[in-house]
């Protein structure tokens, strides 16, 4: 089917709208929210009775709340690098080996995100209770690991299925062990996954309500806290003012995940661009070479492939 040039304008200004109208529905609320953040009254609506930065200084002398942010963010930063080294393992499992049941394997690992977090948090708390396990801030950091765990699996082994084995095999045989091949090869062109899911699993679990309601025990978090100020009118202003602060560091994360792509040499669907290969090259050069192996030092890009390749054919001869 021929499409004419007019066909072709209006199928892209159609796009350009839809895109527009998209976008205004996801970011509109935002907008009101950090708009209704400095309003004067005790009252998060409007009209607004003047600006004020009265709300974020009463945020920000509020023990309580300051309490629950740091318990949320304590666990979500290791719920999150917990997740992200179970993941990665995993993922290495996965994506560099071919054995029975993998499949299988693949979505058991996966099955947490089509069970409702209520049913993962009553679950836990009966697990708990049974095993005599106290309810506090570890729990909750288990449960969100179990909630993290598929979200970094999907965002670390499509990118672990991109990289060439090759390279690795190549670095052992320049004289790199198993682990310095990993952390000089592998972690470098893994690194913008690895920062995508820990932002992802960071996000996940900070704002995560049913699971930390049943197992934080008399501790509290950030949602939880949220939920129990909301049911009364004249705390949604503070919470209002503490939820602009905290969609501002998400947007600022979002743009250093972003920027630290960029720098990293690779586009938004994890190949390199112009340019990249030969940053990143300089990390494979010196693969072999900060294990000791008296060969990797000096040895061009190009030669890792090569060296792979031939000790395979040595193999198969």
């Amino acid at each position: 089917m021929n499409f004419t040039p007019a066909a072709s304008r209006a199928g892209r200004g159609s796009l350009r709208l839809y895109f527009a109208i998209v976008v205004l529905v996801m970011y509109a609320p935002l907008a009101v929210l950090m708009l209704l953040a400095f309003n004067k009254s005790t009252i998060a609506a409007f009209p607004m009775t003047g600006f004020s930065l009265h709300w974020f200084r009463v945020a920000a002398q509020d023990h309580e709340l300051l309490t629950a942010l740091a318990a949320s963010i304590k666990i979500a930063v290791a719920a999150s690098l917990v997740a992200l080294v179970l993941s990665s393992l995993a993922g290495l499992g996965l994506a560099r080996n071919r054995f029975r049941g993998r499949a299988v394997v693949y979505l058991l690992l996966l099955s947490p995100l089509i069970m409702p977090f209520i049913v993962v948090g009553v679950i836990l708390l009966v697990f708990f209770k049974v095993m005599g396990v106290p309810l506090s801030s570890f729990t909750v950091v288990i449960g969100h690991v179990l909630v993290i765990l598929p979200y970094t699996l999907l965002v670390l082994v499509p990118r672990l299925v991109q990289i060439n084995p090759e390279l690795e095999e190549a670095a052992r045989d320049l004289g790199a062990t198993r682990l310095g091949a990993y952390w000089h090869v592998l972690r470098p062109l893994m690194t913008p996954a690895l920062v995508s899911g820990f932002i992802i699993g960071l996000t996940t679990s900070f704002d995560e309500y049913p699971v930390a309601s049943f197992l934080i025990g008399n501790g509290i978090t950030f949602p939880v806290y949220l939920y129990s100020r909301l049911r009364l009118p004249t705390g949604q202003a503070e919470i209002v003012a503490v939820g602009a602060v905290i969609t501002l560091i998400t947007l600022l994360l979002v743009i250093v995940a972003v920027a630290f792509q960029w720098a990293s040499g690779l586009r938004s669907d994890g190949r390199p661009r112009r340019g990249g290969l030969r940053r990143g090259g300089s990390r494979l050069r010196t693969a072999g070479a900060a294990q000791g192996g008296p060969r990797a030092a000096g040895v061009p890009v190009s030669q890792l492939t090569t060296a792979a390749q031939g000790s395979q054919g040595d193999e198969r001869a």
